[in-house]
């Protein structure tokens, strides 16, 4: 029998970059559901006022319903915020950041590394005087590991991501459940097709040739023995 996969941050009560719909989906709506069963009346309300006063609430509703984009990215930029946040709080390691400059300058760092969120944090200050064009930006691990950071996708607070190169045939695939849930059922990359006009995502055929989409997930490693993973991805 297949080995459980692990299942998301908020249901396993740690914080790893593996993402469970559903429980974000009941965070929220417990969130709002507990907000408005708190919130004090502006005026007092009777059975005589009672329906105006509902009106005015559904009108309300609908009016922030209509904001729904903007309210989650403000929503979306505080989680990352937050998460960043931690990373100070998280295990870490010692490491070098690394900047190369006009043809090959090397600039050297002290930072630390977050292998669960995988960022670097805590950069040493250093001069860069003189320097113009930044060619390439990496992370050097004490056994010499070399992980490219993409500054062009940089978390809020300016804390510098791990790039993300494309799957490569033989990378594990986790897949999910309908509800958007990781299972129990894995498979091989088989091919690599396009890459989405949108984050990190790519399309891929599974080993019998089904075509799904995934996203690389770093913190599923350790379930594969150390193998690339992807989880499969259904924005559904």
């Amino acid at each position: 029998m297949a080995k459980p996969l692990a299942v998301c941050p908020i249901c396993a009560g740690r914080l790893t970059d593996e993402v469970c719909p559903s429980c974000i989906t009941e965070t929220v709506q417990t969130c709002l559901r507990t907000a408005l069963g708190d919130l004090a009346p502006p005026f007092a309300v009777s059975a005589r006022n009672a329906p105006t006063v509902r009106g005015a609430i559904i009108s309300a509703l609908a009016l922030f319903a209509g904001t729904l984009p903007e309210q989650a990215s403000r929503l979306l930029q505080h989680w990352e915020e937050q998460t960043i946040r931690a990373a100070p709080r998280l295990p870490s390691v010692a490491a070098t950041y690394v900047s190369v400059w006009d043809g090959g300058v090397e600039v050297r760092a002290a930072c630390r590394w977050s292998p669960s969120l995988q960022v670097a944090f805590d950069i040493e200050s250093v001069a860069v005087d003189g320097l113009e064009s930044l060619d390439r930006e990496y992370v050097e691990l004490p056994g010499g590991a070399e992980i490219d950071v993409d500054t062009e996708k940089e978390t809020p607070d300016g804390i510098p991501a791990r790039e993300i190169g494309p799957p490569e045939i033989g990378d594990v695939v986790h897949h999910i459940d309908i509800h958007g849930m990781p299972n129990n059922e894995s498979s091989a990359v088989g091919a690599i097709g396009p890459k989405s006009l949108h984050g990190d995502i790519w399309q891929i055929a599974t080993g019998d040739g089904v075509l799904i989409d995934v996203r690389r997930a770093f913190g599923r490693d350790g379930l594969a023995g150390g193998q690339p993973v992807w989880l499969e991805y259904n924005p559904n």
